[in-house]
Formats: structure tokens, C-alpha cells, sequence
């Protein structure tokens, strides 16, 4: 089995982010991709304004993993 790779780092701003079901999603690359939040307290309401995603993807699907920052 083929792993993830991380496809690239953005920058969500917070009004782009949805919620379908309860769960977070944004459009990226004219698709629904679904945030996976690190931290299980993280909320939507409660997001920066400015929310670092690392994307990952696979066989033409993609997932952001929210994080709190990126270092580099």
C-alpha cells in the first residue's frame, strides 16, 4: 500500500472553513477536503483567523491536518 504524501503547507483562512456532518472542510483545488485537527479541542469557532494545514494526498484525494503552527 502507497503512503500519504504531504502535497503542500497553506494557510486556511478561518471563513473559508465549513462544516458538513460536524466536520470541518474547505475547498482546495476546486474539491471538499476534510481538516483532521490535531488537537481534539480544536473548533472551528475557536481557530485563528489564519489556520496552518499541512495537506496530504493520494490517488487524487486529499486531508489537511490542522496544526497550531508550522516551524520551519
Amino acid at each position: 500500500r502507497q503512503m500519504c504524501i504531504r502535497d503542500s503547507i497553506e494557510t486556511v483562512e478561518r471563513g473559508q472553513i465549513e462544516t458538513s456532518g460536524g466536520r470541518p472542510l474547505v475547498q482546495y483545488r476546486g474539491r471538499l477536503m476534510p481538516l483532521v485537527p490535531l488537537d481534539p479541542t480544536w473548533s472551528v469557532g475557536a481557530a485563528p483567523e489564519r489556520q496552518p494545514v499541512l495537506v496530504f494526498g493520494e490517488a487524487g484525494r486529499s486531508f489537511g491536518l490542522v496544526v497550531e503552527e508550522i516551524l520551519d
